[in-house]
């Protein structure tokens, strides 16, 4: 997907903003933090691979947060909570202040899942440069 798409999207609105991409399937969905966005793509919810997903929207683990909140990770790593998932982080945020979510429809490869790195692999030495 385009980085600059995103970049732009996310310096318009000048807070924390999340890639996002539809799995389309809520099987699928359960093995991502999922998003759940509302108007003009505000964050409405967060969940860490949930048994029961709102939405197919899956956090792609790219995030822009503006320079004036980097503070806010200092602020929640005081909290005690879970520092092993950023998804956490996002959630903590989204629960304090506002944050958006860019859906983006280009492919998209987790390549934490081996089978989609296999073939994120294969597409990437078949193509042309």
């Amino acid at each position: 997907f385009s980085m600059s798409d995103f970049l732009s999207f996310a310096r318009g609105k000048g807070k924390l903003s999340v890639a996002l991409f539809d799995v389309k399937e809520k099987e699928l969905a359960k093995r991502y933090g999922i998003v759940s966005i509302g108007e003009e793509g505000r964050i409405t919810g967060f969940q860490e691979k949930p048994a029961d997903p709102q939405t197919t929207l899956a956090s792609t683990g790219i995030y822009y947060l503006p320079g004036e909140d980097l503070e806010k990770v200092g602020e929640y790593l005081k909290t005690g909570l879970t520092k092993d998932a950023p998804g956490n982080f996002v959630r903590w945020v989204t629960e304090k202040h506002e944050a958006f979510g860019y859906v983006f429809t280009e492919g998209w490869y987790d390549i934490g899942d081996k089978r989609s790195l296999e073939k994120a692999d294969i597409e990437y030495r078949e193509r042309e440069l």
